[in-house]
């Protein structure tokens, strides 16, 4: 794909559906700013770098920003979900298996 269809395709999609979904840009960025700024400021080891794993919980906090804003989605419940195992994979150092079914949602 070259650079400009790109481009036009970004514009379609932020325009398009992506605002009916997750509501007003500015507001839902300013939303996981406040959540981010939360996190970062009560971490547990704040005076250090970030890690995978903050990334990881941060990602969490984004869909929860996005969950309240727009349509409800269950991708977002299930992103979050997904965020939150890779997050605890990485700092208890093995798979978490699942074991609830989500009525309704893709597998």
């Amino acid at each position: 794909m070259k650079a400009d269809a790109l481009l036009q395709k970004a514009a379609e999609v932020v325009g398009g559906d992506r605002a009916q979904a997750h509501g007003s840009m500015e507001e839902t960025h300013q939303l996981i700013a406040d959540f981010w700024q939360l996190y970062l400021d009560n971490r547990r080891e704040n005076k250090k770098p970030l890690t995978a794993q903050d990334v990881a919980m941060m990602m969490v906090l984004l869909k929860c920003a996005r969950s309240q804003r727009g349509r409800l989605e269950v991708d977002d419940y299930l992103d979050m979900a997904g965020y939150v195992g890779c997050a605890a994979q990485m700092i208890f150092g093995k798979p978490i298996v699942p074991t609830v079914t989500i009525p309704g949602a893709k597998t």
